[in-house]
């Protein structure tokens, strides 16, 4: 009787730890630990595309993924990976500022300032610019599904 005792409550201190694990059907985590989470996949993106590395960009981005420049080019996922990949798109400097997250369920909009040095199909560019990253929990795990480019027009010029 005290070995089964003792084999419920181990059964018991054990399985809310295996029930609390996620599956990819489950909502995405607490507002907090998800603004964490995309702010750590923000500056992953932003070493992967310093270090031209489009695997990791491969894995940030969704398949889905809308990428607007800034030039106004619409691209999907494989067009912007393949920007990356043959240096069409090439970041030579980062310096992004006035980072804010806003968090609707499981959709994340990052928002931002850009005076970043960009080299685009042999142009250098360094234009200060407002960026829009969207974030969606999918399949488990955050990704980006949209982001768009805008330059900020500089007086006098």
């Amino acid at each position: 009787m005290q070995r089964l005792i003792l084999t419920l409550i181990i059964a018991a201190t054990i399985t809310p730890p295996l029930n609390a694990q996620r599956t990819t059907n489950d909502a995405p985590p607490d507002a907090e630990e998800s603004q964490r989470l995309v702010l750590g996949l923000e500056n992953q993106m932003h070493q992967a595309i310093l270090q031209k590395d489009a695997g990791t960009l491969a894995r940030i981005y969704a398949d889905g993924l809308v990428y607007v420049n800034g030039k106004g080019e619409m691209l999907n996922k494989t067009q912007a990976l393949a920007d990356y990949r043959s240096g069409n798109n090439t970041l030579l400097h980062l310096n992004h500022d006035d980072i804010k997250l806003r968090v609707y369920g499981d959709t994340i909009v990052l928002t931002g300032r850009s005076n970043s040095t960009v080299r685009y199909k042999g142009e250098t560019l360094t234009i200060p610019r407002r960026f829009t990253n969207v974030f969606l929990f999918l399949d488990g795990r955050w990704q980006i599904i949209s982001h768009q480019v805008s330059n900020v027009e500089q007086p006098g010029k």
